[in-house]
C-alpha cells in the first residue's frame, strides 16, 4: 500500500511538471503594454555600459500603430529597458565605439518577465578573432567580422581595421585603396607622432609585400 501511495505521488508529481512545460512553452502573447528589458555583455560576460541600443517593430499591426521607439544606453550594469511595448516580432540592434556591433537579431517579445541577453566584443577582442580567421584563411569572414566593429572615423583603431582589411583582402585594386585611404588620413589623425611613424612603417612594409 505505501509503494502504491509513492507510486501515485510519483505520478502526480511528473504530470504537475508536463502541464508546467506546457504552459510555459504555449504561454499565448500578453495584453496591453510591457517593458522590454535585455542586457550587454562582453566577451568575458561583463556588463558593458552605455551601449547603445535600436529597436524596431517587424509586426504590421504595431506598424501600424505609429509608435515611435527611441533607441536607450545601456547603464552601469549593462541593462537597457524600452518602455510600454506591446507584444508583437521585433529587431534589435546595437552599437558603441570600440566594440563589435550587435547585428540585428529577431526577437518575439511575448514574455514581459524575460530579459534578453545581448553579447559584444571589446575592440581587442574582436581584432584576436579576426587575426584567428586571417590565419586560418577565412578571409570572408575576417572581412565581416572588421566591417562589424565600431570605430571613431580617423581614430587608431579605425586605421588598425584598415590595416587588417589589407591582409585580409585577396583583391590588389581594394588593398591599393586601402593603403590610399590610410594614408590620406595619417594627417588629420590626432594620433600621436610615434603612433604615426609606426603607420608610416607599417604601410611601406605592406606596400612592399602585397603590391
Amino acid at each position: 500500500m505505501k509503494r502504491i501511495n509513492q507510486l501515485i505521488k510519483s505520478f502526480l508529481f511528473i504530470g504537475l511538471c508536463i502541464v508546467c512545460i506546457t504552459a510555459c512553452a504555449s504561454k499565448p502573447k500578453f495584453t496591453g503594454t510591457a517593458d522590454l528589458c535585455g542586457l550587454v555583455v562582453d566577451e568575458n560576460n561583463k556588463p558593458v555600459k552605455d551601449f547603445v541600443i535600436f529597436c524596431k517593430s517587424e509586426d504590421t499591426k504595431i506598424k501600424m500603430t505609429r509608435i515611435n521607439i527611441r533607441p536607450v544606453i545601456t547603464n552601469e550594469s549593462g541593462l537597457f529597458v524600452f518602455y510600454d511595448l506591446p507584444s508583437g516580432s521585433y529587431t534589435i540592434s546595437g552599437q558603441k565605439t570600440n566594440y563589435l556591433k550587435l547585428s540585428e537579431t529577431p526577437y518575439q517579445f511575448i514574455d514581459h518577465g524575460k530579459i534578453i541577453c545581448l553579447k559584444t566584443k571589446t575592440f581587442k577582442a574582436a581584432i584576436k578573432n579576426a587575426e584567428e580567421l586571417i590565419a586560418l584563411g577565412q578571409l570572408e569572414d575576417a572581412n565581416l567580422l572588421l566591417n562589424g566593429i565600431c570605430t571613431e572615423k580617423e581614430s587608431a583603431e579605425n586605421r588598425i581595421i584598415l590595416a587588417y582589411e589589407i591582409i585580409a583582402s585577396e583583391n590588389r585594386d581594394e588593398r591599393k585603396t586601402l593603403i590610399n585611404k590610410i594614408k590620406t588620413t595619417s594627417t588629420k589623425s590626432s594620433i600621436t607622432k610615434q603612433g604615426q611613424d609606426f603607420y608610416k612603417e607599417f604601410i611601406s612594409k605592406v606596400e612592399e609585400v602585397y603590391q
